[in-house]
């Protein structure tokens, strides 16, 4: 009976000398997405108006399932935001048919690692979102983007935000640029 008494109480000083405590991590956003892109027509981009947000889609290395739609909306959150600021040449509306201009775009990639993965590898994934902004009659495209994001299964949907947010700055500051 000593020796079981014996083998707990050494089992339980090893397991709390041994315990490490948590630390306590300041709350952030995630910083803004890196963010490049390319205007193609400059004096259609510069006269801004209505401009219809569809959805983002799946690429090719992103799943389509729940986690994914989830993406897709805080995106759009990010950059109807955005484009929404005061003094904005934009806006936004749901229909297409009455929009001059129409944002589409992809989720080029995406993927959560597993809550066990931790263990077996790192726990950081990338978001990576393309698209382009095309005139709604002509088809023709105006500016086309591509952000990507480090992620965690903690920080997805406001790092999603934020890169929509960034999508929107950008579409604002290429707008707005003098040398257009």
């Amino acid at each position: 009976m000593a020796k079981y008494l014996l083998s707990l109480l050494c089992i339980l000083l090893c397991g709390c000398l041994f315990h490490r405590s948590a630390k306590l991590k300041p709350t952030s956003f995630p910083a803004a997405a890196e963010i490049s892109g390319k205007i193609i027509d400059a004096a259609k981009l510069k006269a801004g108006g209505k401009l219809a947000l569809t959805p983002f889609r799946a690429g090719p290395q992103a799943v389509a399932d729940e986690e994914l739609d989830r993406v897709s909306m805080m995106l759009i959150k990010g950059l109807t935001e955005s484009l929404q600021a005061a003094g904005s040449a934009w806006t936004v509306t749901d229909e297409a048919a009455e929009a001059d201009y129409v944002v589409e775009g992809y989720i080029e990639e995406f993927s959560l690692p597993g809550k066990v993965s931790g263990v077996l590898r790192k726990k950081r994934t990338r978001l990576s979102v393309s698209g382009e902004v095309y005139r709604q009659d002509s088809q023709a495209r105006v500016l086309t983007f591509a952000t990507f994001k480090n992620i965690t299964r903690k920080n997805f949907m406001d790092a999603s935000y934020q890169a929509g947010k960034s999508i929107g700055d950008f579409i604002l500051a290429q707008s707005a640029r003098e040398s257009l």
